[in-house]
């Protein structure tokens, strides 16, 4: 139901962007759509008219079909949708548009865009476009499938399809991949590793890959954790990027949108144990989208955008504690007690804490060094920012701040490992939210600080180095680094869902039979749609026009305003 949820709604915001930001039907679509299907029945006929096959029944679903049927329907499917070009043509914004009178409100709405020309114009080249675009998403991928397999085909008797490699008999690639789909189909059970879709963009289970202890008290694991920083980041960026596609109609920026799109919300349908490399496809066009941002604000941003950047990298900071201070209603938004009874992740506790002045003081010495470097990399570069014009310290000033940051840090934590002890008051089985609660208020003054910077290239620059420390900072927790045990621990519970307990909710229960396609719900549910299409379509039109009066409105208004303050 999710899944038809998001479908449905980004139907809708399709049918919306169309409505408010037409752009120009032409000739060549038209005789695509047209004559694309009757060229179809023709083929089809043809062809089985020279393989003999014209008597042969073929079943799809419930249904029995000949290519004499098949041809003659596709032929009236052509007929049916000239027929609704004509109709709905009229009103549209197509070659067969009607220009509106002087006094039809339509007259004052903006002209549509211009249709593409060339490889963007599914229609130009008698349809070659559409063509080469079905060929690269359907015949190329089967293509590289099939010849992946071939070393399959010459082993153990197996056949890429019947008869060949001649003299095989084994399972053919339809066989092996029928298989395939019906285990993954009918997998059903969990995975302390499995996480579902919407826990992707947050990094919230990475896949433990390899975890192993040496001498020494040490221990080292491989897990693919993503980038933290880029990942979160990311997010907004990927709004901000479908909100200029829709506003600046920009092709290249739609395509990155629907493409990660296509990648990610597929899996929303899907309820056995998935896992977080699923994600990894669609994360390239994620990434393209922060860059599109951290460019957007290198360039000069709209104030909106600025808005959006710096609540982005505040709430950034304070995510990984707030995702601690809120882990029950994570547990229960996670099902985690379903899957795992009694899971010791829900809720946590810290099995021994001791508050000793040492660790008191660490934790007070650390939060200034972050404050202080962050207002080192966030401050306003070449003025001040307060518009008095005073300069900013220089290049080689910074560098000299940020290691003598570096370097009261760390003799102050060897003073502090030194002079303070530690022992202190030991707890057991505490809660983790309190200790959440004081790190986030303690952090929520870098997070103002963030949210209140003044360059924005500083900020963009500052983006990309929080990448690359993030980087740096957590490389040796997933390339097997021998490194203590410790702090391989505090490695693995950044976020409250990392911990091996905490398991996401996935389908246990048998898999039942599919829904017939073409039964009588999906068919309710394809009228309701329609009309619920329709429906939405028509009220974006009547807003869009409702706006065109009201400017027409409110510039006459101005115009006689103006002309009586003249009088």
């Amino acid at each position: 139901y999710l899944f038809l949820v998001i479908m449905v709604g980004l139907t809708l915001a399709a049918v919306v962007a169309m409505v408010l930001h037409p752009i120009r039907w032409t000739w060549e679509e038209q005789r695509l759509v047209v004559y694309g299907p009757i060229a179809a029945g023709v083929l089809i006929f043809l062809g089985a008219l020279a393989t003999g096959r014209l008597d042969h029944t073929y079943h799809v679903s419930r249904f029995t079909v000949t290519p004499p049927e098949a041809a003659f329907a596709a032929i009236v499917l052509g007929l049916v949708i000239y027929g609704g070009f004509v109709v709905a043509g009229r009103v549209g914004f197509g070659p067969l548009a009607v220009t509106p009178a002087p006094d039809d409100p339509k007259a004052l709405l903006d002209a549509p865009s211009a249709a593409p020309r060339g490889w963007l114009n599914l229609g130009s080249g008698f349809g070659l476009p559409a063509i080469w675009t079905l060929a690269c998403l359907v015949g190329l991928p089967l293509v590289v499938y099939v010849i992946a397999y071939i070393p399959w085909a010459w082993v153990e008797g197996h056949q890429l399809w019947p008869g060949w490699p001649p003299g095989h008999s084994g399972q053919t690639l339809l066989d092996l991949t029928a298989a395939m789909y019906n285990y993954h189909n009918n997998l059903a059970s969990g995975h302390p590793a499995s996480s579902p879709w919407w826990a992707w963009p947050f990094d919230l289970k990475p896949v433990w890959f390899y975890q192993d202890s040496f001498a020494g008290g040490t221990s080292a694991s491989i897990y693919d954790a993503g980038n933290l920083v880029s990942w979160w980041l990311a997010i907004p960026a990927l709004g901000f990027a479908a909100w200029q596609a829709f506003k600046r109609r920009s092709v290249g920026l739609g395509l990155i949108v629907i493409a990660f799109a296509c990648q990610w919300l597929g899996w929303a349908r899907i309820d056995r144990a998935e896992f977080q490399y699923h994600y990894y496809t669609a994360l390239p066009f994620l990434l393209i989208a922060l860059a599109y941002f951290i460019a957007e604000l290198w360039h000069g941003p709209s104030w909106r955008t600025w808005v959006l950047a710096r609540l982005a990298g505040a709430a950034a900071i304070l995510g990984p504690f707030a995702f601690w201070l809120l882990h029950r209603p994570l547990c229960a938004i996670a099902q985690v007690n379903v899957i795992n009874p009694g899971s010791s992740s829900c809720p946590t506790a810290i099995p021994d804490l001791t508050l000793s002045p040492r660790t008191l003081a660490t934790a007070l010495v650390l939060g200034v060094g972050v404050l202080l470097t962050l207002r080192l990399l966030l401050g306003s570069g070449g003025s001040d920012g307060d518009g008095r014009g005073r300069p900013g310290p220089s290049v080689r000033g910074r560098v000299l701040r940020a290691g003598a940051i570096a370097a009261g840090v760390v003799v102050s934590l060897t003073a502090i490992s030194v002079a303070l002890p530690t022992s202190g008051y030991s707890l057991i089985a505490f809660p983790v939210e309190p200790i959440a609660a004081i790190v986030t208020i303690a952090l929520l003054p870098v997070a103002a600080y963030v949210a209140t910077a003044r360059d924005s290239r500083r900020f963009a620059a500052g983006m990309v180095a929080a990448i690359g420390l993030w980087f740096v900072a957590w490389y040796p927790n997933i390339s097997a680094l021998p490194m203590p045990s410790s702090l391989t621990n505090v490695y693995q519970g950044l976020l409250p869902t990392y911990i091996y307990s905490f398991q996401f909710w996935v389908n246990t229960s048998a898999r039942g039979a599919a829904p017939s396609l073409f039964g009588a719900w999906p068919a309710f549910l394809l009228v309701a749609m329609t009309a619920l299409t329709v429906a939405v379509g028509y009220s974006a039109w009547q807003w869009r026009i409702a706006a065109a009066e009201r400017r027409r409105d409110d510039a006459a208004w101005r115009g006689e305003s103006g002309a009586g303050s003249a009088a």
